[in-house]
């Protein structure tokens, strides 16, 4: 399976907006194994490590996250997870212009992904399998899902 990123739309055949039962009835997702309340009060569905996480706010899918265990996650004609960590956040820095980095991820506004595990900030140092645990992970949000959050990120660049 190919899952096509389109910030603030969605990714592969998930569109943010959707209900649970249209996720559902798509035939790679099928019926969540387990369902649980976040601490935000949204419902976050989970399908096995393989496929993405489905949050859901009054009914209607808000985030698609993914870790690096679901294969063919792109960005145009980037695997996210097969390419190096700088180039990721380059290339997704180039897409959306502005970049914020906090609370252990980093936010491009300018296209609705937010990424993390691939910078620390705290060593200025960028993801290396050799020497890491693997949780990167990528999430597309729907509009004004960080504006809350944004006073917690400072601009950034890695150009």
């Amino acid at each position: 399976m190919k899952w096509d990123i389109r910030g603030y739309n969605g990714m592969g055949p998930l569109y943010l907006g959707m209900n649970a039962a249209e996720v559902a009835a798509i035939p790679v997702m099928g019926a969540p194994m387990r369902t649980d309340p976040a601490y935000d009060g949204s419902l976050v569905e989970f399908r096995g490590i393989d496929l993405p996480m489905c949050n859901y706010v009054g009914g209607v899918l808000v985030t698609i996250d993914t870790s690096r265990r679901v294969a063919g996650v792109w960005f145009g004609d980037m695997n996210i997870y097969e390419t190096p960590p700088r180039e990721v956040l380059q290339t997704l820095e180039r897409a959306s212009g502005q970049v914020f980095l906090g609370l252990g991820t980093v936010l491009f506004m300018g296209i609705g992904l937010n990424v993390g595990g691939v910078y620390f900030e705290d060593s200025n140092e960028f993801f290396d399998p050799t020497r890491d645990q693997d949780d990167r992970g990528v999430a597309v949000f729907q509009w004004g899902a960080f504006d809350e959050l944004l006073h917690e990120y400072k601009p950034f660049t890695f150009l």
